[in-house]
């Protein structure tokens, strides 16, 4: 199959938009609030774009604007959350077999009040009796929008990049777009559900490159205890519509805290797929512990 290079560019160009393309919102006196694209506003006229009702001209007269100190406290409250967070583990393992196993993550969230930027990195490496026995990359970029009366519902584009020497993959990436609903977004309980299109390439070491549309479907559900241990469930499932394989990835995590901003980690990382490169085996599991700071 050949790459669509037009495909991959429009995914890309949509997934690094910075904002929606209607992300201003006016009040009406008669209390109807619109989200818009201001073109052109002049002392007694707005013209504005709207994604159902088109353009539209408005007179200032009809239009509740906000004062200096409202647009000072939205602008402070757009920049309500950051997350950040980097672990690293190191397991030995001396006897019958010398084996080292080290690994790395970094998370990196800015959330405001409609919209969310993530960063998102993790690494493996192990040997075995001075043999290099596994090594794994994964990264992934995010960037969403939240829309209607609760910002429940969000749209979002986001971008995975892969590479599993032991699986033949040399790198896949994956950008795609799609849309998901917060079930809930605050603690004590974490809910969500999203699915996305997207356009996968996958560079092989040992055979031909791979190209085809991925459909992408994730949920996510978080719990926050109140000894303050956070347990942490990903899934994420990637169906091929041109061929009918698949695979699954699911992470679980159970993070204890040390001290403010410490914590142990434990997690469980399985990687499926129904159709592996060459006799590779379909199913992939890993155990790993690690040191997280959260700042």
């Amino acid at each position: 199959m050949k790459v669509s290079f037009l495909v991959l560019v429009l995914l890309l160009g949509i997934l690094f938009l910075p904002f929606p393309l209607f992300a201003d919102s006016i009040k009406l006196r008669n209390g109807d609030v619109l989200s818009v694209k201001i073109i052109d506003k002049d002392t007694d006229k707005w013209v504005v774009e709207h994604p159902i009702l088109g353009r539209l001209v408005l007179d200032k007269d009809d239009l509740i604007l906000p004062t200096e100190d409202e647009k000072a406290e939205k602008r402070s409250e757009s920049l309500t959350e950051k997350e950040r967070q980097v672990s690293i583990g190191v397991d030995r393992r001396k006897g019958n077999t010398d084996s080292v196993s080290v690994n790395g993550n970094v998370f990196v969230n800015y959330k405001g009040i409609d919209w969310e930027k993530t960063l998102k990195a993790q690494v493996y490496y192990s040997t075995s009796d001075g043999e290099m026995d596994d090594r794994k990359a994964y990264f992934m970029g995010r960037s969403g929008y939240s829309f209607g009366e609760s910002l429940s519902w969000y749209w979002f584009g986001k971008l995975e990049e892969e590479h599993d020497r032991f699986a033949g993959v040399r790198l896949r990436s994956l950008p795609s777009v799609g849309l998901g609903y917060w079930f809930s977004d605050t603690f004590p309980t974490k809910l969500m559900l999203e699915a996305s299109l997207g356009w996968e390439l996958v560079d092989y070491y040992g055979s031909e490159n791979e190209d085809g549309l991925v459909s992408v479907i994730s949920g996510m559900i978080e719990h926050k205890c109140d000894s303050g241990s956070i347990l942490r469930q990903l899934m994420t499932f990637y169906p091929s519509l041109e061929d009918g394989a698949y695979r699954l990835r699911s992470e679980t995590s159970l993070s204890f805290p040390l001290k403010e901003g410490l914590a142990v980690r434990l997690s469980l990382l399985d990687e499926y797929s129904s159709d592996p490169e060459g006799d590779r085996k379909k199913n992939d599991i890993r155990f790993v512990s690690s040191l997280e700071w959260s700042f």
